[in-house]
């Protein structure tokens, strides 16, 4: 890439604001150390982090799996009852990528074996909903981390 096409990059980037920064609401208050701590994994609910190029956000079919049933005495567990009447849970994505970013998580999780925290951070400490990125995006991370780890840095590995 030309440093006219790699400045068109990071102007559009910047247009369109490549990091959301108001909070989101999302339809419960999901707690991930609780749900850890009970010995599940990231994989459980985010089902296509190893084979796909998106970690998906749980349907609720999933979250019914275990709790057709009360499991604990939190007040939003009969909420994930009443949201499966419905047959859906709006979950809100907060981490993104820009548009003319291509990031696959198979690549990093299967082929790179990238740990989940390694990006997100130690979810086992987070007892409130994700409501803005906590993933922080910028060039540069991506950058250090395919230098650390001898991947290549060419600019159409990750610009389509």
């Amino acid at each position: 890439m030309t440093r006219i096409g790699l400045a068109i990059v990071v102007a559009a980037c910047l247009v369109t604001a490549c990091e959301q920064t108001a909070p989101v609401r999302q339809p419960l208050a999901f707690n991930h150390k609780r749900h850890l701590d009970a010995k599940m994994d990231c994989i459980q609910c985010h089902e296509q982090v190893e084979d796909g190029p998106i970690a998906t956000l749980p349907l609720i079919s999933k979250c019914m799996e275990c709790h057709n049933e009360p499991q604990g005495k939190s007040p939003e567990e009969p909420k994930v009852r009443e949201l499966a009447k419905t047959g859906e849970i709006a979950w809100v994505q907060v981490n993104r990528v820009p548009g003319h970013v291509y990031f696959t998580h198979q690549a990093h999780v299967t082929g790179g074996k990238i740990k989940c925290e390694t990006c997100h951070g130690d979810m086992r400490t987070v007892s409130t909903p994700v409501v803005v990125p906590n993933v922080k995006i910028e060039m540069k991370t991506c950058i250090g981390c395919h230098e650390k780890r001898g991947v290549s840095n060419d600019c159409t590995v990750c610009h389509k």
